[in-house]
């Protein structure tokens, strides 16, 4: 059952959001404490007045992570966490819109990190961070087929048509 909260938000898709803060927070986490602090993000740090605190974290015990976690996983985690927020945000509008400008970072994403391959774009070309970004993706489309397969269109009063998700109908 689904509460209903203002602005049509539900505790599901809040619930959903709030997955979404975890994950990129998460894979942020793995960016601070384990990547070089080379990285330009330390200079923002600094212009921020926290550098002092990223280092004192980085100096805790801290437990010896793969290279693929370290390097490829934030990437992952923030298309998952990028790729739920569109699930809330399109989540009454199964359409070929809303699929195509939900995909249009993956797609960026995918093909710079190809193009690293050719040294179009600046970076490192890595197999594992495609990995990483194409689970979510694929994941997403399946979601989205799966949710138009099972919605049918339905007008309102006013003349609009709305996406209704049949499985959650009364049915007698």
């Amino acid at each position: 059952m689904k509460i209903r909260l203002a602005n049509s938000l539900t505790l599901s898709r809040i619930a959903i959001l709030i997955i979404a803060v975890l994950f990129f927070i998460a894979g942020g986490l793995i960016y601070v404490l384990y990547r070089s602090p080379t990285l330009h993000m330390f200079c923002w740090f600094r212009n921020l007045g926290l550098y002092q605190f990223v280092l004192q974290l980085r100096s805790m015990q801290l437990p010896t992570i793969s290279e693929w976690v370290k390097y490829s996983l934030p990437d992952g985690l923030w298309m998952t966490s990028y790729l739920l927020i569109m699930i809330t945000i399109w989540y009454r509008d199964q359409t070929k819109l809303s699929l195509t400008l939900s995909l249009l970072l993956p797609i960026f994403i995918n093909l710079s990190e190809i193009l690293q391959l050719f040294h179009v774009f600046k970076g490192t070309f890595d197999p594992v961070d495609l990995i990483c970004y194409d689970i979510p993706t694929i994941t997403y489309i399946i979601y989205y087929y799966y949710e138009k397969k099972n919605s049918t269109s339905s007008v309102c009063p006013n003349d609009r048509t709305v996406s209704v998700v049949s499985r959650r109908l009364w049915r007698r």
